[in-house]
């Protein structure tokens, strides 16, 4: 007879597990700090948890269609941990960023400027924002992620968690994704939630600014830093951008 294998936690295991990640959140010290506290580490502990009790989820390497359809907001703290990854690569690595994000997003640079100033408040949700084309991930590198160590907050959770949508909450994922849990996924189980994993993100940040990913690489390529001087908001790139087009 072959072996079985280990069993499946348990429902009640995983929700307890789950509920010590979430109530551990507070005491979270950074983003991608290697330290025992991370942000990142609880994320990363909240999805090996749930992938340890259900069927496998879609979300594998090959699959890359989220990164096509968009490209992330990214806080300050996320920004210097790709910041950090990025000034370990190799010249040729990271102008295969640079020179295509330049050259995709420089007639959109004006657009994003705005938005991501207008992004530093709250709520984040403003108007025209959706109007802004942006093509896909500019970490996206043959069909596979360039900084998937350090990947931000929302990439790292999407395809595992589910969002707040009214009185219901809605998996963060791809439709395909969504198809594969309404057909394999046990109806016991629940996936945990994005947003206290966001609004700690979003205390640890403070009012050091976000922006949409192009606009922080595109920042540091003005700046002269070429990806190697940390910068912590976009914002002093953006006052001269803007003033240039008559904005204030």
């Amino acid at each position: 007879m072959s072996d079985p294998g280990p069993a499946s936690p348990s429902v009640e295991a995983v929700e307890a597990r789950l509920l010590e990640i979430f109530y551990a959140l507070p005491a979270t010290t950074g983003f991608g700090t290697a330290a025992p506290q991370d942000l990142t580490v609880l994320v990363d502990e909240a999805i090996a948890t749930v992938e340890a009790a259900l069927p496998p989820f879609r979300c594998r390497s090959g699959c890359f269609q989220c990164c096509e359809e968009g490209v992330p907001l990214v806080s300050a703290l996320e920004w210097r941990r790709l910041h950090a990854f990025l000034a370990t690569q190799s010249e040729d690595f990271v102008l295969a960023i640079v020179a295509p994000t330049m050259i995709r997003y420089r007639r959109q640079v004006d657009g994003l400027t705005y938005a991501a100033m207008k992004l530093r408040g709250d709520p984040p949700a403003i108007e025209g924002v959706e109007s802004i084309d942006m093509d896909a991930c500019p970490m996206l590198i043959d069909g596979k992620c360039g900084v998937y160590e350090a990947r931000p907050l929302l990439c790292r959770s999407y395809g595992f968690m589910t969002v707040q949508d009214e009185a219901d909450s809605r998996p963060l994922m791809c439709q395909p994704a969504v198809e594969q849990i309404k057909e394999t996924f046990p109806a016991e189980y629940a996936l945990p939630r994005f947003e206290p994993f966001e609004a700690r993100l979003r205390q640890l940040n403070g009012s050091q600014g976000r922006a949409h990913l192009p606009l922080w690489i595109m920042a540091q390529h003005e700046l002269g830093g070429y990806l190697a001087p940390p910068i912590t908001d976009p914002l002093p790139w953006a006052l001269r951008r803007v003033s240039r087009l008559g904005f204030v």
